[in-house]
């Protein structure tokens, strides 16, 4: 399928660029043939007509091969850029199935063998019942991140300002830390544009993502300053783990935990702050650091 298309695509590219070079040739052709009856004799301005026809003609072959080269190169580049798109989705997809069938075989595994159990007493029903509720809390968390993800791809409609700070503080005051965590607040107001909804859930991904990818006792650095080009900054800093440069570039792709296991989460968080940064016209970067854990920082556009 995608050799045809290239073939196809080719044709149209090349084609257009040699339809162009044609009227070009046509026109200069009409006009030197013009000017050559008024200039010359019959006789000598169709001698000089024929050698001027011969050279526009290897003139527009040229052109046809180069307009070929040209349309190849360029179909492969933008079947590329399609081909990767689709594989990415795939992926995407893939790997949504996965999660998502995770929770569900722990509810039919539970519910299958407590009901085969025909001596099954209370405690064992009220085990299965929490198993359940915990599997369904996953499933909702997971759906709740893809719906948030698949919002910050588009444009946003409803964009009003927003202190960063104050979105930061709201996002860390719901972030609970069971390992001793300590979040570390330092929260200088800035102004952005864009939805706070959006924005609360980008800084409390970062620090939930630093709590959980913690050490017991570490600690989230979380700060919100000017940059000196005038746009607003939301760095969160946290110990942990020693991370290796590429593991950390991985991610911010959807559903990758860089083989940090066991934590909970379901990969998204990281993917669900880089789609709100760019819907909001920033950027996101991490950095790991040398004594273990991440640096990231999030730049947006100030209001």
């Amino acid at each position: 399928m995608i050799p045809h298309l290239r073939v196809r695509l080719t044709a149209i590219y090349g084609g257009i660029f040699v339809v162009f070079v044609a009227i070009l040739l046509s026109i200069s052709y009409w006009l030197m043939a013009r000017h050559l009856d008024r200039t010359l004799g019959i006789d000598e301005a169709a001698t000089a007509l024929e050698q001027l026809r011969m050279q526009y003609l290897l003139a527009l072959a040229g052109a046809t091969l180069v307009a070929t080269a040209l349309g190849w190169a360029l179909a492969g580049r933008e079947l590329g850029s399609m081909q990767a798109a689709f594989d990415a989705r795939e992926r995407f997809v893939a790997n949504a199935s996965h999660e998502l069938r995770s929770p569900l075989t722990v509810i039919r595994t539970e519910a299958d063998v407590t009901l085969s159990n025909p001596d099954a007493d209370v405690e064992e029903l009220r085990a299965m019942g929490r198993t359940v509720m915990g599997a369904a809390d996953e499933m909702d968390a997971l759906l709740e991140g893809l719906m948030v993800l698949a919002r910050s791809g588009h444009s946003l409609p409803n964009c009003a300002y927003v202190d960063l700070a104050a979105a930061a503080g709201a996002a860390a005051r719901r972030v609970r830390s069971p390992s001793g965590v300590r979040v570390r607040l330092e929260l200088e107001p800035v102004g952005v544009s864009g939805e706070r909804q959006l924005l609360e859930r980008l800084a409390g991904n970062l620090i939930e993502n630093g709590v959980r990818y913690n050490a017991p006792g570490g600690f989230v650095a979380v700060r919100t300053s000017a940059s000196p080009e005038g746009g607003a900054v939301l760095d969160v800093v946290n110990s942990g783990p020693v991370i290796s440069a590429d593991i950390a570039a991985r991610l911010v792709e959807p559903f990758e935990r860089g083989g940090r296991t066991g934590r909970g989460g379901a990969g998204l968080g990281l993917s669900i702050v880089r789609s709100v940064a760019e819907a909001h016209g920033g950027r996101l970067a991490l950095t790991p650091r040398r004594e273990g854990g991440l640096a990231v920082r999030v730049t947006l556009p100030a209001a």
